[in-house]
């Protein structure tokens, strides 16, 4: 028992010496009338180091911490390494006074910071695309647009008035800057739809504010929301973008790049790529960080199966044998129109989405169609029977559970038994059997989670029972891509068309969180040791981690 109580005491010990290390900065908001104003995004980011740190010299980790201001116009952005922190708001509708400052951040102290927003006009490219749904104008290329381009990134590409030319110019700027290559056609298309409706001739309001839908394509944020922090670390550029963060047993966290893997150490804020050998690419899609050092990755066009070992840096790659037939499609990217489109089938017969790994070290892999591999004897297995999946999930009995997306004749989740290969389906309700089931969770009780994208919803399923139960979404087109379960059965989403955050408690209770980016694309969350939620913000080059702090004075709260 003494032992127990000094080790309990040399916790405290540490963790108020922790404490004690970092310091914090604290404010006001207030608005154009000298009020309070709450939801504004204060923004610290780290620059400099106090101290010259052996690794980085003086330069910080240039991590990012986001917070938001509260009903008393109070911030706090807490748990910060001392040094220099480049600080700026963030409104929709306002600009901040002063634009930036620089704060000096010391050790157990607390630096005062105040800004005065003022009201300014809504710029177009500050929608999320699910404003951008409801308010762009109708014009022939208009769904072109949604379908094609806001499945990359969003509004924040699309700034200022271009005739036909200059759109098409910042469309090949994406191929200059090594981004992405539009296809002709698409971009022919796409470039009249701008210059129709954000042309320097366009009768398109300067500010969508002046559109009388505005008013309804706004989310009402709770008092719950205003606690929620998000911090983030710059990583990639090109094609390198992230979708994801996945953490690993040392607390790195490994990213899918476009024809390789990164890791970064979030203590420095250092990131290494790798980049697979010349001819063996074709897209990475996801990662799998193991506990033995491996990293896998899902080589989607090429239909393969890559792993990376950390310790010899040396990729090892596994084509698929299978040849996969065509499976009829339906469009993944389209939940501004009524229902999701039948599509004829891809060119790639087949492909390799998302990676878990079961009990007995099998890999198994989502795309088309659900496969296992096995790393010890270098053997595929195909399941027909699933032609076309999503998101996949083991459970803790080792069932591997599947989600049908893209096929256009299916929709529905199912498992795996490991042991007999049996396959089993169950079809959600009809309310929401065309909802799509996107990604797919496992909590810590077996309940099954799925995303339904075109059902504005999250869905569980209770394999004991076999019941289904639907949690609608707040908001805009809440078409939730990335979706994780953290250490107490909170479930997140995010979506990808109005950007915001979501959580289910364990109650059932649904909180809609703002985000501090303009356009996300995360591809699915992973929860690290802890208790943090890490995601990737694709259009930004960005990767990060959320929490929620509990509600406090701002003024006083340290973390």
């Amino acid at each position: 028992m003494k032992r127990l109580a000094l080790l309990a005491g040399l916790a405290v010990l540490l963790s108020a010496g922790s404490a004690a290390a970092q310091g914090s900065i604290a404010g006001t908001i207030t608005g154009p009338d000298g009020k309070p104003l709450r939801a504004v995004f204060v923004r610290a980011e780290h620059t400099a180091n106090a101290n010259v740190d052996e690794m980085r010299g003086s330069e910080g980790t240039h991590k990012t911490t986001s917070v938001l201001s509260n009903s008393q116009g109070q911030f706090i952005v807490d748990g910060l390494e001392p040094g220099s922190y480049n600080v700026w708001t963030w409104s929709i509708g306002y600009r901040g006074a002063p634009a930036r400052m620089n704060v000096a951040v010391q050790q157990g102290q607390t630096a005062k910071a105040a800004f005065t927003m003022r009201a300014a006009p809504v710029q177009w490219h500050e929608l999320s695309k699910a404003q951008a749904a409801v308010l762009l104008p109708e014009a022939p290329g208009r769904e072109r647009f949604m379908t094609s381009c806001m499945n990359c990134h969003g509004m924040g590409q699309i700034s200022g008035r271009r005739d036909y030319d200059g759109w098409i110019d910042a469309m090949d700027g994406m191929r200059r800057r090594g981004i992405t290559t539009v296809n002709p056609q698409v971009a022919d298309e796409v470039a009249k739809y701008l210059a129709a409706v954000l042309g320097p001739d366009s009768k398109t309001p300067q500010s969508p504010q002046e559109l009388p839908a505005w008013k309804d394509v706004q989310i009402q944020w709770s008092d719950d929301a205003l606690n929620i922090v998000y911090v983030d670390y710059p990583v990639g550029q090109g094609t390198n973008r992230p979708g994801t963060g996945y953490p690993d047993k040392a607390g790195n966290v490994w990213m899918e790049m476009e024809n390789g893997v990164a890791r970064i150490d979030p203590k420095t804020g250092q990131s290494t790529l790798w980049q697979m050998p010349a001819g063996q690419g074709g897209g990475v899609h996801e990662v799998l960080p193991l506990p033995d050092g491996s990293v896998w990755l899902t080589v989607t066009s090429a239909n393969k199966l890559a792993r990376f070992n950390s310790r010899t840096q040396d990729f090892e790659i596994y084509a698929d044998p299978y040849k996969a037939p065509r499976v009829k499609q339906v469009d993944p990217n389209t939940p501004i129109f009524a229902q999701p489109k039948p599509q004829p089938g891809e060119g790639v017969l087949g492909r390799k989405h998302t990676a878990v790994v079961d009990h007995e070290g099998n890999i198994w892999a989502s795309g088309r169609p659900l496969v296992k591999f096995n790393p010890k004897t270098k053997e595929w297995k195909a399941f027909p029977e699933v032609p076309d999946l999503y998101g996949i999930a083991v459970d803790q009995a080792g069932n591997v559970w599947f989600a049908e997306f893209n096929a256009a004749e299916t929709g529905s989740i199912g498992k795996v038994d490991p042991k007999t290969d049996k396959v089993t389906k169950y079809t959600p309700p009809p309310d929401i059997h065309n909802g799509r089931p996107r990604r797919l969770k496992v909590d810590s009780k077996g309940n099954i989670w799925f995303a339904q994208y075109f059902n504005a919803s999250i869905a569980k399923f209770e394999p004991k029972t076999e019941k289904f139960t639907v949690y609608k979404l707040p908001g805009p087109y809440p078409t939730i891509y990335g979706l994780g379960v953290d250490a107490k059965d909170n479930i997140w989403g995010v979506s990808h068309f109005n950007e915001a955050t979501y959580r289910i408690d364990p109650s059932g209770k649904v909180v809609a969180y703002p985000s501090p980016y303009i356009s996300r694309g995360t591809r699915d969350m992973w929860v690290d040791a802890q208790g943090r939620m890490w995601y990737g913000v694709q259009p930004e080059f960005k990767v990060g981690y959320l929490y929620i702090r509990e509600q406090r004075s701002p003024m006083t709260a340290q973390r």
